[in-house]
């Protein structure tokens, strides 16, 4: 009976370890799990924000292009580098080689 107890007490006490090595180990992991998203989470909001400010960029950007693209600001370009509007004639024809003969 005492080699039965021993031998139990022997398996509890290897259990005990595994228990203590398996928490450990779940520590472990935990940690460095949690680090790596806290890490990840700097990187993402570091992007978002840089999103965020390509956004912005690209909006000033759209509205200067619309701004270079009205009339009133091709009218001023025009005058500041002494452009005049002339008449021109449109030909219209069916067949284009026609009218480069005449």
């Amino acid at each position: 009976m005492t080699k039965q107890k021993n031998n139990l007490q022997s398996l509890n006490k290897s259990l005990f370890i595994l228990n203590i090595i398996l928490l450990v180990v779940f520590i472990v992991i935990q940690v460095g799990k949690t680090s790596i998203i806290g890490t990840k989470s700097v990187e993402i909001e570091e992007i978002r924000r840089q999103k965020d400010e390509i956004r912005l960029q690209t909006e000033i950007l759209r509205a200067e292009i619309d701004s270079l693209k009205s009339l009133n600001r091709s009218e001023s370009i025009a005058k500041e580098n002494n452009l005049t509007i002339k008449p021109v004639t449109v030909l219209q024809g069916d067949n284009t080689n026609e009218l480069a003969s005449l």
